[in-house]
């Protein structure tokens, strides 16, 4: 035996000089020859080939710590040092390598280790790494390295923590091997080679071991590296999936055998990049099943607290459960509890709009699943959930959200119950609508795998050039349709025959029927026997009340009421702006006497929300019209007055930022220009408008609760109040409206409802800035205080950005205005 000889040359290694040194590595060198030669290494060890082995390590580190910058070896030699880290024992070499560079502080020395471990990388290393650990029992074929469990933390921990520690010591000079991007593509390069292998040995019927790659592919997916490593694996294990199953097995077994912590961090990107759901059963099996994990995250994280912009998950998920027998009854139970939630209100009230459009999705497309399952057992349930959910989602004060269950109630419901009766809704057909009713078709399979894997490897050049290339096809084709065109036009000049000139008819103007005096006007709207006329007055209703009704007071009531009630029994083209033109008109030349009726209805039994709604937009028009603030309305902002109130809002933000402006310190800012007054007409009727609304809010009616189901008129009446707030602007009565609206806003600041707060944030807002600073917080310091700590929870802790927004531009306002009240108090000197 020659141990203590061996172990006293490694030792003495460091203590000598170049040339002992050279020649001890010479002397050592033909023990990596003889015994680590890739994957078959030597069966028959002698003695002191063990001993070489047992010392290997210490070896390593001797060689590391006698590394100085005087050592100038050359090429031969500085071969023959490298060998001993690159041709040894690779796992051995490489935890050296990467611990050595953890403890070494800027040096020659730490440019070594990474020039050596660079090259440790760019070779057959880290495949021959991966594959050892892969395999099981390797002491029976002689193999003096087998892998121990304990070991595989190390070394994962070292194979992803890599670029970091190099970025950590080189900083931004690192090497392009180290960057995050190429380090993935070459572990993804070496983990294809081994799967490789391990499929070639299985097919020899060689026993293997995954778990090692799948701790890897588990921590380098949690490290951030999902995206870049299962970007480049999945196309291969695709491709080589589709005509093997030993490697459907294998794939099945890497995803799956991920640790629990890591489940989720590799099967969702796994999931976002499959084309389609059928490839799904190639890389999780019938694990979900067995899984407990597996099975919440598929049917619960990812479908119900989790949400993601693409389809292709949810269709991978939902397709897959609903694929075959086995897995449809877990299909089945997870489309009930997708309808516990989408129909759950409480939730809905603190859900996000994109959340909610993620649960409707999903509904979706496991409605174009149900079509070939037998779900008999669960008909009536299913049937029960959904009803509840569309009754919950229709009385929802927000249009989008009411868009979402008259679509899955209409299309689900037909599945389900396709003999029963029909759900139909009219709605505004949107882009989310139009979204949503496409998932109702199935994916079919007419994907290739092998061009997909290849075209996931394109470069943008090309792709940049099939643009161009299209583009100019497109070009060709316009040009042969425009000169076909102009061939077409000069052949029927040509055949024409008719060479007689036209009267000239363009001045002429069919003349109708008009009212021209108000009462005609009044008798014509209640009288619907001709609809021709009944237009022809609701035409021209606008112009005649504001000619012809100064000084009758009792026939604008007569006009008011009839207009309010005036359906669009014939189905007049702008029935909606015509008539809110005309009560608008009517209100601004009797504003007080209209203006009691008008909110005195308001409370009123015998009314819809349509019509309560329609009091609200005339009262807030006519206010801005009377005291000049005038706010463009169109034709679309009266068909969905119901769904928005941008109306009301899209200007309120100018003032602030206006507000904000004025009371910021410019040092110079030119010459300055005298504001011109104006008379408000407003000022006079301003309490007949706002007082009458605040009297019978938490009055409860039958037929209407504001502050139970009819929370969107609630809000309605907030953003309304918060209009004549503002169009009473520098008024007289300005400082008790002031002091009301801060009252009635203090009632409901903990409404639960989004659109509501929303409003009162939007009214609280007007006063603060419709009301002079010193009066406002003279008269309502004690409110104002406790308002600003409303306001600061809502910043904190509202779930709502709209809210949370708005709440920050009223405080900035609060701000403002008590910084200004402190300027104009006198400071005493003695």
């Amino acid at each position: 035996m020659k141990i203590y000889p061996l172990i006293k040359k490694i030792s003495n290694l460091s203590l000598s000089e170049d040339h002992d040194f050279v020649t001890i590595l010479q002397e050592l060198h033909q023990y990596l020859s003889v015994c680590f030669v890739g994957d078959n290494a030597c069966e028959n060890y002698n003695e002191e080939t063990k001993e070489f082995f047992s010392c290997y390590k210490q070896l390593l580190d001797i060689l590391l710590d006698s590394v100085k910058a005087n050592y100038c070896f050359d090429k031969q030699n500085k071969i023959l040092f490298d060998d001993f880290f690159l041709k040894g024992n690779p796992h051995t070499s490489f935890l050296v390598l990467v611990k050595s560079l953890t403890e070494t502080s800027p040096s020659y020395k730490m440019e070594k280790i990474l020039e050596l471990l660079e090259k440790f990388l760019k070779s057959d290393n880290p495949y021959h790494i991966f594959i050892t650990n892969c395999k099981v029992n390797n002491q029976k074929k002689g193999m003096l390295y087998t892998p121990v469990t304990s070991l595989w933390t190390d070394t994962i921990t070292y194979l992803v923590s890599i670029p970091e520690r190099v970025a950590n010591k080189k900083k931004p000079e690192i090497s392009s091997v180290f960057t995050l991007e190429n380090y993935a593509h070459l572990l993804s390069e070496n983990m294809i080679r081994t799967l490789c292998k391990i499929c070639r040995n299985m097919q020899h019927n060689e026993d293997v071991n995954l778990e090692f790659l799948s701790r890897l592919l588990g921590r380098l997916c949690v490290a951030g590296y999902s995206d870049s490593i299962l970007g480049q694996i999945i196309p291969q294990m695709l491709k080589f999936s589709s005509q093997d199953f030993i490697w459907r097995r294998v794939c099945c077994r890497l995803v799956v055998g991920v640790p629990g912590q890591c489940l989720e961090a590799v099967v969702t990107p796994v999931l976002l990049q499959l084309p389609w759901y059928g490839y799904v059963e190639w890389l999780l099996g019938e694990n979900v099943i067995s899984n407990e994990k597996l099975k919440f995250l598929l049917t619960t994280k990812l479908l119900l607290i989790r949400q993601f912009q693409q389809d292709s998950i949810l269709n991978n998920i939902l397709g897959y459960l609903a694929q075959v027998p086995s897995r449809q009854m877990i299909f089945l139970q997870t489309l009930l509890k997708l309808l516990d939630a989408w129909g759950a209100g409480s939730a809905l009230r603190h859900r996000s709009y994109s959340q909610q459009f993620y649960l409707t999705r999903a509904l979706m497309i496991c409605t174009a699943h149900l079509g070939g399952l037998d779900f008999s057992l669960y008909k009536q349930e299913l049937l029960t959930k959904l009803l509840h959910g569309v009754e919950i989602h229709i009385g929802s004060p927000d249009n989008s959200v009411r868009t979402l269950g008259m679509v899955v109630g209409e299309n689900i419901s037909k599945v389900l119950d396709p003999e029963g009766p029909k759900l139909v809704f009219e709605y505004e057909v949107t882009n989310d609508s139009k979204h949503l009713k496409s998932l109702l078709k199935l994916e079919e399979n007419s994907l290739d795998i092998t061009s997909w894997c290849d075209q996931r490897n394109v470069c943008v050049t090309k792709n940049v050039s099939s643009i161009t290339r299209e583009l100019k096809s497109c070009e060709i084709t316009e040009e042969k349709v425009n000169s076909s065109d102009s061939q077409k036009d000069i052949s029927e000049v040509l055949d024409s025959d008719d060479d007689l000139e036209p009267y000239d008819m363009s001045h002429d103007v069919v003349s109708k029927k008009q009212p021209l005096y108000i009462r005609d006007c009044l008798q014509g709207l209640i009288n619907h026997d001709k609809p021709e006329w009944t237009e022809a007055c609701l035409r021209t209703a606008q112009a005649l009340i504001q000619t012809e009704l100064e000084g009758e007071s009792e026939v604008a009531l007569e006009l008011a009421k009839v207009l309010l009630h005036l359906e669009n029994s014939y189905t007049i083209d702008d029935f909606v702006i015509l008539r809110h033109q005309s009560l608008v008109a009517v209100l601004t030349k009797h504003p007080k006497e209209v203006a009691l009726y008008l909110t005195d209805q308001f409370y009123d039994r015998n009314y819809n929300i349509r019509q309560r709604l329609d009091i609200l937009e005339v009262l807030a028009s006519a206010s801005q019209e009377l005291s000049k603030v005038h706010v463009q309305v169109t034709a679309s902002d009266h068909q969905s007055f119901h769904s928005d109130v941008k109306h009301n809002t899209v200007w309120w933000k100018e003032l602030v930022e206006k507000r904000i402006e004025n009371k910021t310190r410019i040092i110079s800012k030119g010459k300055k220009v005298e504001p011109q007054g104006k008379e408000n007409k407003f000022a006079d009727v301003a309490g007949y408008f706002f007082f009458p609304l605040l009297h019978f809010y938490d009055r409860k009616e039958n037929t209407f609760d504001l502050l139970g189901e009819d929370c969107y008129v609630l809000g309605r009446l907030v953003y309304t109040l918060g209009v004549i707030m503002h169009s009473a602007s520098n008024t007289t009565v300005a400082k008790q409206m002031g002091s009301a609206l801060l009252e009635f806003i203090w009632v409901l600041r903990y409404h639960t409802e989004k659109f509501v707060r929303e409003a009162l944030l939007f009214a609280l807002c007007m006063a603060v800035i419709s009301v002079p600073s010193f009066i406002l917080l003279d008269n309502n310091r004690t409110e104002i205080m406790e308002l600003q700590c409303w306001l600061q929870d809502i910043v904190e802790q509202d779930p709502n950005l709209e809210c949370r927004r708005r709440a920050g531009h009223v405080l900035a306002l609060f701000a403002n205005m008590v910084k200004e009240v402190s300027k104009e108090i006198p400071v005493s000197t003695c």
